[in-house]
């Protein structure tokens, strides 16, 4: 012996060749349905044969079924164990993409419509609406004040008052005003000058 290790008398197989082998089909329906089940397909032993003598599940000219058929049949004839079949996910998935595309066409449509309702001058800025909102406001406010300021004296004597506490009435209505406003103001605050209560103020004053 020369101290070489001897040569092996076989080779070992080839996983890649025994993958690409051929599936060997199955003997009988019988045996497509053990298949069909661990697949994931909904089919009872008594269904396949029902069918295999219908003729929706047809064997080849030695009589056993080949895996391309069996799967043909399935996918004409059966169901997934969840009620689906397979191209209803297809079909789904496409109905999906679909309704994708209409909604971001929408938008878009939407977008552009807003853009020209903008150019056009229908819609403005936000800033000019707020800006608008505070001049209302200022508007409101001095309407309100005036109507007091001009009517105050006609209020007292409706209600059979003291005129030398006009000046105190009006500052009352005035703070009231202030208030209204308050509530609604855009932002911040706006805070009326101090007052001091009717009860508390000299005449005149």
């Amino acid at each position: 012996m020369n101290g070489e290790l001897p040569m092996a008398s076989a080779t070992a197989p080839d996983p890649a060749q025994e993958a690409q082998a051929p599936h060997p089909g199955f003997a009988n329906p019988s045996e497509a349905q053990v298949y069909l089940d661990a697949a994931g397909w909904k089919i009872s032993q008594s269904t396949i044969y029902i069918h295999a003598k219908a003729g929706k599940l047809r064997p080849g000219p030695d009589g056993s079924y080949t895996l391309e058929a069996v799967e043909a049949y399935a996918k004409k004839n059966l169901r997934l164990k969840d009620g689906s079949r397979p191209k209803d996910k297809a079909s789904r998935l496409q109905e999906e993409k679909l309704q994708a595309e209409v909604e971001r066409t929408k938008e878009q449509a939407k977008r552009e419509a807003l853009k020209n309702r903008i150019l056009e001058g229908t819609f403005i800025t936000r800033a000019q609406y707020e800006q608008d909102l505070a001049d209302r406001a200022r508007l409101l406010r001095s309407d309100a004040i005036n109507f007091f300021r001009t009517s105050i004296d006609s209020l007292i004597a409706l209600v059979g008052g003291d005129p030398a506490t006009a000046a105190q009435a009006l500052a009352w209505c005035e703070e009231r005003v202030e208030e209204w406003l308050d509530r609604y103001a855009r932002e911040g605050e706006i805070r009326p000058a101090a007052v001091e209560p009717l009860a508390n103020r000299s005449d005149g004053n």
